[in-house]
């Protein structure tokens, strides 16, 4: 994953993926639990990689809004230093 947002990720893969598909993303965080299933729809593909958008709202699931939380919370400590 190159990116994450309340309202969606970037993933870096060469999968063949069409626009407005729907896919079960599943983000594994630690190893002690379980992973963060979200639905999202590929908004696009570039060499960059897949864009896609979260088909709810960050704000409904809390574990992915703590997990979006604590990445910017460990950037921004880094970016301290």
């Amino acid at each position: 994953m190159l990116n994450i947002s309340a309202g969606g990720c970037l993933i870096q893969s060469d999968a063949p993926v069409r626009i407005d598909e729907i896919y079960y993303l599943k983000l594994f965080v630690s190893e002690q639990q379980l992973p963060i299933e979200e639905a999202a729809i590929v908004r696009s593909v570039t060499s960059k990689g897949i864009g896609f958008n979260f088909l709810r709202s960050a704000r409904e699931n809390r574990r992915l809004l703590e997990f979006i939380r604590e990445r910017a919370g460990a950037i921004e400590r880094f970016q301290e230093v």
